[in-house]
């Protein structure tokens, strides 16, 4: 017998009287179901639960360290606590400075984390203007969708 049809006859035997209702049995029921719910998020938001995992991999790697380090998890604490306007304005200023970065020979191209802010670096190059804001919350909400959608 699965958890869920478990919960289901618990429910019926509770509900049709074959049980006697208490208020221990109830919240015994109701701790059962909440568990049980919490635990089937994880299937519900597939998606997110993906790039999380992959994300925080990715930053094991990044800070050299296991995951009984918190510093991984408080990066993507961070980011969840960000409004969406503010990471949409830094990845506008990501983006921009990646038009500028993708114009030198690869070989003399930083590592990402080697740089702070190629804005202050004095090239040569064309301007370049950025991208607005409307338009990158447009285009990063229609890529969302898709992506929603496909998957």
């Amino acid at each position: 017998m699965k958890i869920k049809e478990a919960l289901s006859y618990m429910a019926f035997m509770l509900e049709n009287g074959h049980w006697k209702k208490t208020e221990k049995s109830l919240d015994c029921f109701n701790t059962l179901n909440e568990f049980i719910g919490n635990t089937n998020k994880v299937n519900d938001y597939q998606l997110f639960a993906k790039l999380y995992i992959y994300f925080y991999g990715e930053l094991l790697k990044y800070y050299g360290c296991t995951v009984m380090d918190k510093q991984p998890e408080k990066a993507i604490n961070k980011i969840l606590d960000t409004p969406i306007d503010n990471l949409i304005t830094k990845f506008i200023d990501k983006a921009h400075d990646m038009e500028y970065l993708v114009q030198l020979p690869k070989d003399e191209r930083y590592e990402p984390r080697k740089y702070k802010n190629v804005k202050n670096l004095e090239w040569d190059f064309k301007f370049i203007d950025k991208m607005q804001h409307k338009e990158a919350e447009d285009n990063l909400t229609a890529m969302i969708n898709l992506a929603i959608n496909k998957y």
